[in-house]
């Protein structure tokens, strides 16, 4: 029922959209968190070397069409949606715990096994994905939604 989400992780990430996806996504799952609460957008100069000390702090920029996108850009979406599936994930299960039937309970059992294995060192992201994506469907349809 209640959401946690964290703030001030590095907001830059490096042009590396894997580990700023895992970094916005599975790291902050695997902390405890439900959400992602950070800022990356900026109103200011585009280039990074505008600041003297500091990059600034945002992966994104406006434009006249919407936003620049940028590849760290692109992984912190993937991020923002892996913890959207995790979330996602463990209300089914507690639903499916709570209200459903033996199979549903049994699935429920299943998917929370399943997160609590999960590898916290060097995950394959798109592999965690599908198969979150496979508890998601079975809880659905134990639930009969």
């Amino acid at each position: 029922d209640k959401f946690l989400a964290f703030y001030a992780l590095q907001h830059t990430g490096s042009e590396n959209p894997e580990f700023v996806r895992y970094q916005h996504g599975l790291l902050g799952y695997f902390s405890g968190m439900s959400m992602v609460n950070n800022y990356e957008f900026a109103t200011g100069p585009m280039n990074d070397q505008a600041n003297k000390v500091y990059r600034p702090m945002v992966i994104t920029y406006r434009n006249g069409d919407g936003l620049m996108e940028t590849i760290q850009w692109s992984g912190f979406r993937e991020g923002v949606d892996d913890m959207r599936y995790m979330t996602y994930l463990k209300q089914l299960a507690a639903e499916a715990g709570e209200k459903g039937d033996l199979g549903a309970r049994i699935a429920a059992k299943k998917a929370l096994l399943y997160l609590a294995l999960l590898p916290r060192d060097r995950p394959d992201l798109n592999a965690i994905r599908a198969e979150t994506i496979a508890h998601i469907l079975k809880l659905r349809k134990a639930l009969g939604k």
